[in-house]
């Protein structure tokens, strides 16, 4: 269709047609002409992202002015800087960007000012410099050690005084707890740090009136092969995610949690802490998302509990620790779907994505030179009978192979146990209880519609 013959539909149905274009369709459209603009504008400006870096905050304010009633999402990236060392003899001026307070702008946005009440979307995605390496991020030093020990209300409000990272931390959360507009709140990369905003009542308020919360979780390692997981302050963060968030949540629908890949969340034990997710919180949820999570008995009293409000569970990467040896609480994928399933759950949708699930240690550690074209391992042709019986189970029964992991004691590092998920595989309990589960799912599903 040209052009012309778009102009001379009803500015209704232009609106419905720009609806499924791309952005970047919608952009070349909306120089065509100045009717088209004057439709598209509306559609072009509905996400503002902005910055707290003090070079961006010119451009910010104009854009502001020109489009901000369109705004329904604000995304925000907020940069973190390691102190300046003050014996440095650097002359950059770019440092001079680096500190002090979020800028005034960014304080009226986050705080739910300067936008229409309609924008009820804010994404935090944090940006820290060097992802936490180097000097200047506290008493000790980056990457992990941020994290190396636990904090109580007086030390977190000590570190506030003393680094302007974490003095930025608590001015953007103490500002985003006044924002009244927001019901949906997306973190992304969040800093393992509680903040002193956490404590008060206003920031309980705020998660009150939330009904989608999306939390990424920060994580990473030393260099040398420790993990996050191994220092105490990173477990008591992950530990008391549910005091933080969770347990004043209590008109939330969706939760999406996303613990790092290296450094996943769940089970009590060495190395772990068990999901912050009690019977209690969250009374009228309806989704729950979790990646790079160990199945663990919160989580099975968590989904017993809300068996009769939860319609949709997707667990993406999620492992099971069962005679991991280091987790004291495990529990097999078999007794998880089984206990989900024996509560005579309403959920009619049921998503459990498997990114990994090696069967030998060479499938584990291999290399890329042992892809093939399209990026899979290439299977050798020496493989033991077991392994290969349970490839051809997959390939041909249609079969899952439900993965057993465990935390190394000393690094924190995440290793397949592979004997364990081939003993499991074999013993078709995980299946069975999957099928069992699957099939309650989609007789719900099927009720329902």
């Amino acid at each position: 269709m040209s052009l012309g013959l778009l102009q001379v539909l009803a500015t209704e149905l232009l609106v419905e047609v720009a609806d499924f274009l791309p952005l970047a369709d919608r952009l070349s459209l909306s120089t065509t002409s100045r009717s088209w603009r004057e439709i598209l504008v509306p559609k072009l400006f509905t996400i503002l992202r902005v910055t707290n870096r003090n070079e961006d905050q010119e451009i910010l304010n104009t854009v502001l002015n020109k489009y901000g009633d369109y705004v329904h999402q604000l995304y925000f990236e907020c940069f973190l800087y390691p102190d300046e060392d003050p014996d440095s003899d650097e002359d950059d001026n770019s440092e001079v960007s680096k500190q002090g307070d979020l800028p005034n702008l960014i304080c009226r946005l986050i705080g739910g000012d300067d936008l229409p009440v309609t924008c009820r979307t804010l994404t935090v995605d944090f940006k820290p410099e060097d992802n936490f390496e180097g000097e200047g991020w506290g008493a000790d030093q980056g990457s992990i050690y941020i994290h190396d020990e636990a904090e109580d209300e007086d030390s977190i409000a000590v570190s506030e005084g003393n680094n302007q990272w974490r003095a930025n931390l608590v001015q953007a959360w103490t500002l985003i707890a006044t924002n009244r507009s927001t019901r949906r709140l997306s973190i992304v990369n969040l800093p393992p740090k509680a903040t002193s905003a956490w404590f008060t009542a206003e920031w309980h308020s705020f998660l009150g009136q939330l009904e989608e919360l999306s939390i990424g979780i920060w994580g990473g390692d030393n260099g040398a092969g420790w993990h996050s997981n191994t220092t105490d302050g990173y477990l008591d963060f992950l530990f008391q995610l549910g005091n933080y968030f969770f347990h004043h949540a209590q008109t939330l629908k969706r939760l999406y949690i996303k613990a790092d890949a290296e450094n996943p969340y769940g089970c009590e034990g060495f190395r772990h802490a068990a999901l912050g997710l009690a019977a209690t919180d969250m009374p009228v949820l309806k989704y729950l998302y979790l990646e790079n999570c160990f199945i663990d008995p919160a989580l099975i009293s968590f989904l017993q509990a809300h068996a009769k409000k939860i319609r949709e569970l997707h667990l993406e990467n999620c492992l099971s620790a069962f005679e991991s040896g280091m987790a004291t609480n495990p529990v097999t994928w078999a007794e998880f779907f089984g206990a989900i399933r024996t509560s005579a759950p309403i959920l009619d949708e049921l998503r459990v994505h498997i990114n990994a699930a090696p069967l030998t240690s060479e499938e584990q550690f291999h290399g890329d030179e042992q892809n093939g074209p399209d990026g899979a391992y290439i299977l050798p042709d020496d493989e033991p009978d077991d392994v290969k019986a349970v490839r051809r189970a997959v390939r041909e029964e249609g079969r899952t192979v439900f993965p057993y992991y465990h935390l190394d004691d000393k690094y924190g590092m995440v290793f397949a146990n592979e004997e364990v998920t081939i003993e499991r595989f074999e013993g078709r309990e995980d299946q069975n209880e999957y099928d069992a589960l699957l099939e309650l799912v989609q007789e719900n599903a099927k009720a329902r519609s």
